[in-house]
């Protein structure tokens, strides 16, 4: 069985709760999305209850007009049995969540900064809240700063000999405009390489029919400038149920640095970044309409050599 077998399997469950278990599952970037899908549905009942959790608590609740503000995760998992398949650990009161995963000697790149501390991996289905403790998670292993980056927003950890798996704080933070995620945490605009793009349709069902921009060009750069201008919008705030506004393209924005900004792109101008669940973007449709009429006509792009997902 796989994610989209459950999916269907129970009681239709909203597209954002499948969404959700993907950055749950914490495991190696592969050039197929088949390894990614089973453990999504490995998890995804885990999914379901974290996000039911965090949503009785009042995720997120402030007036976003002032900003919106995704409250500390509420970790106590030990009611479900499957808190092992999640990547997380915490650090400094923070909680660090699997976002990604990069191959460094493919990437030629080198992100592992300063030595931090190390995650005891000592959660498990049967730890209770009082275990929640520093250090713990559900993963075990050295953390380093990522170089560049903000240790309150991301960190890392060597898997092996090339590869680094990277950990978000995606909780527990205000969020007002869109530069406040994607230039002042993710570095976009001093740090963009590439544009790769896929549809919706493409990337569940696992076509990989994935392209590449022959350019960063100035629809792309009016768009990022759009984003980070616009202000951020609780999930709440957006239409949903029977009027769930349709996702459209997946956007790979590839910096210089290895890492990926993995946008989810919707029906009029609605956007969310991967592992920022609870937020979206709107952006002006002039703009929005430009950047979709590239994406659907494949102008100035080529088919991609390699379609790898991000998480």
């Amino acid at each position: 069985m796989n994610s989209k077998d459950l999916y269907n399997a129970i009681c239709k469950v909203d597209d954002d709760i499948l969404e959700k278990s993907e950055a749950a599952a914490g495991m190696p970037k592969v050039k197929s999305k088949r390894l990614i899908f089973a453990a999504i549905a490995a998890c995804l009942c885990l999914a379901i209850f974290n996000i039911w959790e965090l949503r009785a608590e009042g995720m997120p609740v402030t007036d976003y007009e002032d900003g919106v503000t995704i409250p500390q995760m509420n970790a106590s998992l030990s009611v479900n049995g499957l808190t092992d398949m999640i990547g997380f650990f915490l650090y400094q009161g923070r909680h660090y969540v699997q976002y990604d995963w990069i191959n460094e000697e493919d990437d030629d790149v080198d992100l592992i900064g300063e030595y931090l501390g190390t995650a005891t991996g000592s959660i498990d289905e049967w730890t209770l809240a009082d275990g929640y403790v520093e250090f713990a998670g559900s993963v075990r292993g050295d953390f380093y700063a990522v170089k560049g980056y903000d240790p309150a927003f991301i960190l890392c950890m060597k898997q092996s000999a090339d590869v680094v798996s990277l950990y978000i704080c995606n909780n527990g933070i205000t969020l007002k405009y869109g530069s406040e995620l994607f230039e002042d945490r993710f570095h976009l605009s001093g740090n963009l390489k590439s544009v790769q793009y896929e549809s919706h349709d493409s990337w569940f069902n696992e076509r990989e029919e994935r392209y590449q921009m022959n350019s960063v060009n100035q629809i792309i750069l009016d768009f990022i400038k759009s984003m980070d201008s616009a202000q951020f919008i609780p999930y709440e705030a957006v239409p949903s149920d029977e009027d769930r506004i349709e996702e459209l393209y997946h956007l790979f924005f590839q910096m210089e640095n290895g890492m990926t900004v993995h946008l989810r792109l919707y029906e009029n101008g609605y956007i969310r970044c991967q592992g920022m669940w609870s937020l979206y973007i709107q952006v002006p449709e002039k703009i929005y309409n430009k950047l979709l009429n590239l994406l659907d006509t494949h102008a100035g792009s080529a088919m991609a050599e390699t379609a790898g997902p991000d998480l």
